[in-house]
């Protein structure tokens, strides 16, 4: 069991990818406390890529985290997807969570791809 002081300040995990939005709430050690993407709001298809999508998301995400007793949180976002100033938005927006800190943790390529193979006659 986590302690309710322990859970005033939680971490974010937003990963905007081109299909799809995932929002993960953890705390500072580690631990899940909730999570949501598209299809738990109900959304099926290409509509789970959209900015409606993940602000319904995160507005669904912020409303769980203040049942549990986050009121302050840190974001990192990851990906290149529709949803990646949506979900900001939607955390703002619900007026239940402040936001103290933003860090983008998407992964930058550094080899470039691999070189295809010799031709053989």
């Amino acid at each position: 069991m986590i302690h309710a002081s322990l859970l005033a300040i939680a971490i974010a995990h937003i990963s905007c990818t081109f299909n799809n939005t995932h929002i993960s709430i953890t705390t500072t050690t580690g631990f899940t406390l909730t999570s949501s993407s598209g299809g738990t709001v109900g959304l099926k298809g290409h509509k789970r890529s959209t900015s409606q999508a993940s602000i319904s998301i995160s507005k669904l995400v912020a409303l769980k985290c203040y049942k549990k007793g986050i009121r302050s949180l840190y974001v990192h976002l990851k990906g290149f997807g529709n949803g990646r100033k949506s979900c900001l938005t939607g955390l703002l927006l619900s007026g239940k969570i402040n936001i103290l800190g933003l860090k983008d943790v998407t992964t930058i390529p550094y080899n470039g791809c691999k070189a295809s193979k010799k031709r053989r006659v």
